[in-house]
């Protein structure tokens, strides 16, 4: 009679539970997030405040399912080694939700990429499309995983998995820099102008560095341990980095106002910076006006593809 082979559970259960509490974590910073931007926000329109609202609950079934897959591993199935080879139904329907949480967020920015290009319609096509690759490997892995049923034969269809974290590295690399050339452009020589750009830049930087490293280490850790759980705690934590990074960008619009609300504007240049940081963004209230103050001179009108509105 054959011996089970022995399962190391630091590589395990170990990281599913780590990945757990790293993920639980984020989501009390998100529900924060959220919080701060229903809070007196006047200036959205209504059905981007229920997509914001939207993405929220997703993230919340999303933490929903992992406990659940979690609690199964730890406490339903304790001490019973061979469940560890299957994937619990829970941990595959929140590789559905991670799917469809980080198409949100992707197409967000892929408008707000739109918006600042001027309407480029490449590369709004590229972003969308890469981003529904992504979707559709990922959906497509989940599914492998219900007909399949065991973490060995989801391991010899890897391929599946490495097209989705590696397609999602680029299309986060794409739109990073898609963002940081486009804000390039805005530059106008201006200090306090330019300091508002340099801002924006990083706040883009970050959120295509940090989500694409979490996506590269769930690669790594899946090509170096693929029997192994390592992975999925990586995984656990990228749909958490997606929405905070949204969020995050969302709610420091407020800062930047009044940081440009102490700006004078100089004629015949691009220092209205009020419309970048508006439309970039996110949709704002066409309707909304705010009194224009007797000491800032009243800037030129512009053409420039960062001052359409939505």
């Amino acid at each position: 009679m054959s011996q089970t082979p022995p399962i190391d559970l630091n590589k395990t259960l170990g990281a599913v539970y780590i990945g757990n509490i790293a993920a639980a974590s984020l989501f009390g910073l998100t529900s924060l997030q959220a919080f701060i931007f229903f809070s007196g926000n006047t200036r959205d329109r209504r059905p981007f405040k229920r997509l914001i609202a939207f993405l929220w609950f997703l993230d919340l079934l999303h933490i929903v399912l992992m406990s659940h897959g979690v609690y199964s591993y730890l406490i339903i199935d304790f001490s019973n080694y061979a469940a560890l080879e299957r994937p619990v139904w829970s941990l595959l329907v929140q590789v559905i939700t991670t799917c469809f949480s980080d198409l949100i967020v992707r197409g967000i920015f892929a408008r707000r990429i739109w918006v600042l290009s001027g309407h480029n319609n490449r590369l709004l096509f590229a972003i969308t499309l890469g981003s529904i690759f992504v979707c559709a490997m990922g959906l497509m892995f989940a599914i492998r995983g219900f007909i399949d049923g065991s973490f060995a034969r989801i391991v010899l269809e890897s391929w599946i998995l490495y097209t989705a974290l590696g397609s999602s590295v680029v299309v986060d690399g794409i739109v990073t820099v898609s963002l940081c050339v486009l804000l390039v452009g805005v530059r106008t020589g201006f200090k306090s102008t330019d300091s508002l750009v340099n801002t924006l830049m990083l706040y883009s930087i970050n959120t295509g560095l940090i989500t694409s490293l979490c996506a590269t280490a769930c690669f790594v850790t899946f090509a170096i341990w693929p029997h192994q759980f390592v992975f999925i705690g990586f995984y656990f934590v990228l749909s958490k980095l997606h929405v905070n990074s949204l969020l995050a960008v969302l709610n420091t619009r407020e800062t930047l106002r009044r940081r440009n609300a102490g700006m004078t504007s100089i004629p015949q240049s691009p220092s209205s910076i009020e419309p970048l940081t508006m439309n970039f963004l996110v949709s704002s209230n066409a309707g909304h006006s705010e009194p224009e103050s007797p000491s800032v001179a009243k800037p030129q009108p512009s053409k420039h593809p960062w001052q359409s509105r939505c």
